[in-house]
């Protein structure tokens, strides 16, 4: 049997299309749907469809964050499996696309995770190239059952709060789970290129979407805001500086510290910092 994790935080319009996605796959896996600080009825209409699905738990957690709840999953929830994977709830798999991924793991015994790859997107031959070279990306991603034994035996979780929940655990795949400064494993990650979802593209058809993709870019500068000061504490100080939340690392003397990017990114990291400075300044 494989296990299944599909994080949803406010994804009413999208997790029924994300769980019969899964449908085919369903007589070999078990799927715990973490809906985390949605404030709209994602929980119910997850109760509703498990009630005729049961291969499918619903999961009710109060804080809205990715990492919280993989944490919870990880550590509280997980059973012996097969195989674990992650899914993100705005997303929806295509055939065969779990057993795609798991037969990667089976393939390559040094590896700990293998990457799905995107079937659209405006950035989809970029995500590809970077997924070609040893990278995970946090909307559907497998974890082998060794990864998952060594992430509960070292106590290993990710900081509540951060954003950038597949950067973090793609430096600690790539570092044995040890940090450190020799993240060069390239081994431990493996692409499973016949694996595919689909995510949908940010269209720029109504001046709404606009909106979204300026919200997406800060947050996605926020994200490498704090995966600078956090991959940097672990190079130096070894996975055991883990913090319990990433706010603990945002303060004003590590973040002077970072040197910001140039062009269109460098806009959006300052466009994060100021709303990262305001967080400081008013929690």
């Amino acid at each position: 049997m494989w296990s299944v994790a599909v994080f949803a935080h406010n994804e009413s319009l999208h997790i029924l299309r994300c769980l019969h996605s899964l449908m085919d796959e369903a007589s070999n896996i078990d799927v715990y749907v973490l809906v985390n600080g949605s404030t709209d009825n994602t929980y119910e209409k997850v109760v509703a469809f498990a009630e005729r699905h049961p291969w499918v738990h619903p999961v009710a957690i109060a804080i809205g964050c990715k990492c919280n709840a993989w944490n919870i999953f990880v550590h509280e929830m997980a059973p012996a499996s097969d195989a674990y994977f992650f899914l993100d709830g705005d997303c929806h798999v295509y055939p065969n696309c779990l057993a795609e991924l798991a037969k990667s793991l089976a393939l390559h015994k040094t590896a700990y995770a293998s990457a799905a790859f995107p079937a659209v997107g405006r950035n989809k031959e970029k995500w590809i190239a970077e997924l070609l070279q040893s990278s995970i990306w946090g909307c559907l991603y497998a974890l082998s059952p060794e990864a998952i034994r060594i992430i509960k035996t070292n106590n290993i979780h990710l900081p509540v709060n951060a954003i950038g929940d597949d950067s973090i655990l793609e430096y600690l795949l790539l570092t044995n789970f040890r940090g450190g400064k020799d993240d060069r494993n390239l081994e431990r990650i493996v692409p499973a290129p016949e694996a595919r979802f689909h995510h949908d593209p940010i269209s720029f058809l109504k001046f709404t979407h606009y909106i979204e993709y300026y919200k997406k870019q800060v947050r996605d500068s926020v994200r490498w805001l704090q995966c600078q000061i956090l991959i940097t504490k672990l190079k130096r100080e070894g996975v055991q500086a883990m913090p319990e939340s990433i706010d603990q690392l945002m303060i004003l003397e590590e973040i002077g510290k970072i040197r910001l990017r140039n062009g269109i990114d460098g806009l959006f990291d300052r466009l994060a910092l100021r709303k990262v400075l305001e967080k400081i300044q008013h929690p």
